[in-house]
């Protein structure tokens, strides 16, 4: 599906892609951004941190490409929860499938957001707003998967070890937000 076909799709009334799959979308812009900065920064100026920009641009490579398919697999499992729903049943396998999505897409975005902080401080300072488009595209996507697995732990009777694991990775967000923010401060 080109990107045209899928902007139109979203905005539809189809219950997917949604929220989920759109956040794969801005977590995948965010990774090609973390490559763009990368590959400025490989200048004579950067010989120190050259072994770091490399191993940011091989990892970023392969989350887009693990996001391509997050967004087709939130899309899938999304609709299964769906047809649960329609059916009157509660399928807690499909809402785990669908829980696993999510948390490899905070997984990927927060890996993503360490790197935009990583490009900002230490990258070209000619692309430092890429940097910081970088770091809140994944952070829109790790607060809309969060929320998604919030909703999801709602549907399932023992979520004792997942609440625990929202509260962890919410932590962990907001450390990386007041990480950036401080960026920023030091930028003014």
């Amino acid at each position: 599906m080109d990107f045209e076909d899928y902007i139109n799709s979203l905005k539809s009334d189809s219950p997917a892609p949604g929220g989920g799959s759109a956040a794969a979308l801005v977590a995948i812009e965010s990774s090609a951004l973390n490559i763009m900065v990368s590959r400025f920064s490989m200048k004579k100026r950067f010989k120190g941190i050259e072994p770091e920009i490399k191993r940011i641009i091989e990892r970023s490579e392969l989350y887009i490409n693990d996001l391509y398919n997050l967004r087709i697999e939130d899309e899938k499992t999304f609709l299964n929860i769906m047809n649960d729903i329609k059916m009157g049943v509660r399928n807690s396998e499909n809402i785990i499938k669908n829980l696993r999505v999510s948390w490899h897409l905070i997984y990927i975005s927060m890996k993503n957001m360490e790197n935009s902080i990583f490009l900002a401080k230490y990258g070209n300072k000619n692309l430092i707003s890429d940097a910081l488009s970088s770091f809140y595209f994944s952070f829109a996507a790790a607060k809309t998967s969060f929320y998604n697995i919030k909703e999801n732990i709602k549907a399932m009777d023992n979520s004792f070890e997942e609440d625990l694991k929202l509260l962890v990775i919410k932590d962990i967000i907001n450390d990386l937000k007041l990480q950036m923010c401080l960026i920023e401060k030091n930028l003014k």
